[in-house]
């Protein structure tokens, strides 16, 4: 064999075991991604567990049916925002369709889709305007309560999370740093959309109890990929999870 046939074959060699590791490592990658889904959820699960239990304490100081009327109130008003989001989206993407036509009828479609979202805005509006100012002003405070509570719940469910996460001597937040989710403990988050996005609909926090009496969390954290050959459309993974179970009410 010559020498320079010697030198395509390690050159070849090298270049082949340079992108077997490549792919393993991005196979461990996707493995990690798939192993701490499973771990937030067991901790989910527990903590969910817990704060039913806790939830029988606040029955019996009477606060389970306050919370439980709030929160259906809060429903409500969050069923209106996001009446209003679709219009108002309805609206904007109507207009940048309408500056992005090409001729008079897709203007004519674009400028109707406009006209028909906006007027629902206005009829929103007046049927929200001719509502009792009490009856209104109420379900816009037990909005604004709800919305703190659950403030108030994240901190109470970072701690659960933390103890459920926990392995051997190593923390939860240490647990989920290894895991490479990005700021740890921190990185949980537990209202899992911000509560003014458009695109976000329906009420996406946590609640201790909801209207139907049943506990729910929901968490969004983001996992760093930025590791591997697989042509993956991402260096972060976001990824949401839920979890609902039946608050321990009348001693059930």
């Amino acid at each position: 064999m010559k020498k320079d046939e010697n030198g395509y074959i390690v050159v070849e060699t090298i270049g082949t075991f340079t992108l077997f590791i490549f792919l393993m490592v991005s196979i461990l990658s996707l493995i990690n991604i798939v192993a701490i889904q499973a771990r937030v959820h067991y901790a989910m699960t527990q903590t969910a567990e817990t704060v039913s239990m806790y939830a029988y304490a606040l029955e019996k100081m009477g606060m389970a049916d306050p919370l439980m009327g709030i929160a259906g109130s809060a429903d409500k008003t969050q069923g209106e925002i996001d009446t209003f989001k679709t219009n108002l989206n309805g609206v904007l993407n109507s207009l940048d369709s309408l500056t992005k036509a090409k001729n008079l009828d897709g203007a004519y479609t674009a400028g109707k889709s406009a006209y028909e979202s906006g007027k629902n805005i206005y009829d929103q509006g007046k049927a929200i305007s001719q509502r009792d100012p009490k009856e209104l002003l109420k379900d816009f405070l037990n909005y604004g309560i709800d919305q703190i509570a659950s403030k108030g719940f994240e901190l109470l469910l970072q701690e659960l999370m933390d103890r459920y996460l926990a392995e051997g001597g190593r923390s939860g937040d240490q647990v989920l740093r290894s895991f490479n989710v990005i700021d740890g403990k921190r990185g949980l988050d537990f209202a899992a959309f911000n509560t003014f996005d458009l695109n976000a609909l329906g009420n996406t926090n946590s609640q201790l109890l909801t209207k139907d009496g049943d506990v729910r969390i929901v968490v969004t954290y983001k996992i760093d990929y930025t590791f591997g050959a697989l042509p993956l459309p991402f260096t972060e993974l976001t990824v949401k999870q839920e979890v609902i179970t039946k608050a321990w009410l009348g001693g059930k």
